[in-house]
């Protein structure tokens, strides 16, 4: 009997294998169209333009609206959102906005909108941007009708006096900039010591305790431990240009450098299209996406059609279990589609599989938290809630429409497959497969420095 056992494994493993081949094949050509798309967007739209209309200034219903528009087309996943999403509430984003685009950003894309109609239907491709777009208005006005930009309790410090902030502030910043520039080797760099001129910040801060603080800074010259004595009238230092390659050395000597959007040649702007579609953006969603595809296999090779069919073929109850499965499940929405469409194949409905496919990539373990920290506990409870209930009404509605046009879903999936022939989509796949596993090496070589950046 063991001997049986161990016999079939590799039949098995074989099987899966050449399964998820097959998801893989039919999702390539539609994949890379959505990187290419995504470049496009990154080139052509600046960040800056869209927080523009996202501010105070736009109102509470309006920038909600630009909000969960302008996430729809984004590829990026529940987590890679969450900077995306603090960076534009830092920058003035209300927090109905913010919440409409961490919501509307993870349920679809330009890439997952193309795999959704490769490995399922047309349907299914043009109600899932629909229902995210419902999901995350509804929620954002939520937030901000009903809960506004109240300050939260939880979390909230007490404020600190204005000169012991400022002394904390210039002490940390000429430590950062000698901790940063200690990483330089370069004999050309002149960060290795700062120079601290005596230029005053503000005469008021003269009012600060008449003592000095004495830190310790080592230099990137080899010298050892040098001591920085800061006044009660604080100096700024001003690090002089220098050809290294430390991240805070190479700014003119007057500060930073204005924060302007270079303007570049149609070549370097191609360029940074490219690099983003087909180095970083694979390196952000490959991984999960070649996850999601290897359990679509096994879900397709292993799985009984009798065993979806009789525990989760429709209905409230199925939704429920595929809801509570999704929301605290790390998966991206061009990942989700080729399980749901494994799903849909061995006899889910469509409206179940949906539930999946919108709770599934909005939310996560990590993502509710951030929420909880960052917009509060009442702004978190909000965003579960909306998702949940929109979800399991999209799933009904779905479901109903399916029945009342009279589609067999099982019938029309992968209805794509027949736009392009077999050879072409194996030449989609054979060059995209080398693309998404450099993405995800570089991609874990940038993070094993994380500390650098």
């Amino acid at each position: 009997m063991s001997t049986e056992i161990f016999s079939s494994v590799p039949d098995l493993l074989f099987g899966i294998l050449i399964s998820s081949w097959e998801v893989f094949v039919e999702a390539a050509p539609y994949l890379i169209f959505g990187f290419a798309v995504a470049g496009i967007l990154n080139v052509l739209v600046p960040d800056q333009k869209i927080v523009d209309y996202l501010g105070a200034s736009a109102g509470k219903i309006r920038s909600v609206i630009n909000a969960s528009l302008a996430g729809l087309p984004l590829p990026l996943c529940s987590c890679g959102v969450i900077p995306a999403a603090m960076s534009i509430r830092k920058r003035g984003a209300n927090r109905g906005a913010t919440l409409s685009f961490l919501i509307s950003t993870p349920e679809t894309g330009v890439d997952s909108i193309a795999v959704t109609y490769a490995l399922l239907d047309p349907l299914m491709a043009v109600f899932r941007p629909l229902a995210a777009l419902v999901t995350a208005v509804l929620a954002g006005l939520a937030d901000n009708l009903l809960i506004g930009e109240e300050p939260e309790k939880s979390g909230s410090k007490k404020p600190e006096k204005s000169g012991k902030k400022v002394e904390i502030l210039a002490a940390s910043t000429i430590v950062g900039v000698s901790a940063a520039c200690s990483k330089c080797n370069s004999p050309s760099c002149n960060c290795g010591t700062p120079e601290v001129p005596e230029k005053e910040v503000n005469p008021a801060l003269n009012t600060m305790p008449s003592k000095t603080t004495h830190l310790e800074l080592k230099t990137g010259s080899g010298e050892g431990i040098k001591p920085l004595i800061l006044s009660p009238t604080m100096y700024v230092p001003e690090s002089k240009t220098s050809s290294c390659g430390c991240g805070h050395c190479g700014q003119e000597k007057n500060g930073p450098l204005p924060d302007k959007r270079i303007k570049k040649s149609i070549k370097e702007e191609f360029l940074q299209g490219l690099k983003y579609s087909f180095i970083e953006l694979p390196g952000e969603i490959s991984k999960w996406m070649l996850i999601g595809i290897l359990l679509a296999g096994i879900i397709s090779y292993a799985v009984p059609e009798a065993l979806i069919q009789d525990y989760l073929g429709g209905g409230l109850g199925s939704m429920m279990v595929m809801l509570f499965v999704g929301i605290p499940l790390y998966i991206c929405a061009t990942a989700s589609t080729p399980l749901a469409a494994s799903l849909v194949a061995k006899g889910m409905s469509p409206g179940t599989a949906f539930v999946f496919l919108l709770a599934g990539p909005a939310t996560n373990a990590a993502t509710i938290t951030m929420v909880a920290r960052f917009l509060g506990k009442r702004s978190a409870a909000l965003y579960v809630g909306v998702i949940s209930m929109c979800a399991l009404g999209a799933g009904i509605l779905l479901d109903w429409l399916y029945l009342k046009l009279g589609i067999n879903a099982t019938a029309t999936l992968g209805s794509a497959e027949e736009l392009l022939p077999e050879s072409i989509k194996i030449g989609f796949a054979v060059l995209l497969l080398p693309l998404m596993l450099y993405g995800i090496i570089r991609r874990d070589k940038e993070c094993s420095c994380a500390e650098c950046h």
